[in-house]
């Protein structure tokens, strides 16, 4: 085994796969494991309502859930092939934030030409915005809004 951190060119598997406290990210899904009973449930959920809110104690594992199990599932082409969105970013204006998140993750998964995304599509009102990337994108394009509350911080 590698003594190499998760996420490092290279690295293929960390000496200790526990990351500490901060939470797991996408790319370190194959070090989070034990939480299939609760991915599966907020998946069903996320699949059957247009909204669904995740809400409990604080550093019980939310964010990591979503990010290392929960977006994996959605966007992987052998299951439910689903453009997902994860934005947690609240410092600044959340509009912008949530629209270049969705544009990052759609060029990414190329479905959206960057061009297209380097246009005045950011500028569109967020309902405008959201038609446009619609015909872009895999029906429905999930967006998850981690760590909101911060936005009240600032």
């Amino acid at each position: 085994m590698s003594g190499e951190r998760p996420g490092q060119v290279g690295a293929t598997a960390p000496s200790n796969p526990y990351i500490g406290l901060r939470p797991y990210k996408e790319s370190e899904s194959q070090w989070f494991f034990g939480r299939d009973a609760d991915r599966k449930i907020f998946v069903d959920m996320v699949l059957a309502n247009r909204l669904t809110l995740l809400f409990a104690a604080s550093g019980v594992g939310k964010s990591s859930l979503l990010q290392a199990a929960v977006l994996p599932q959605l966007k992987d082409s052998g299951q439910e092939n689903l453009d997902a969105v994860y934005c947690n970013n609240w410092a600044g204006d959340p509009l912008v934030s949530i629209r270049q998140a969705t544009l990052t993750e759609l060029v990414a998964r190329g479905r959206m030409p960057k061009e297209a995304a380097d246009a005045a599509l950011g500028s569109q009102p967020l309902p405008r915005f959201f038609q446009v990337c619609s015909h872009f994108c895999r029906q429905p394009l999930v967006i998850v809004l981690d760590q909101f509350e911060e936005f009240f911080h600032y």
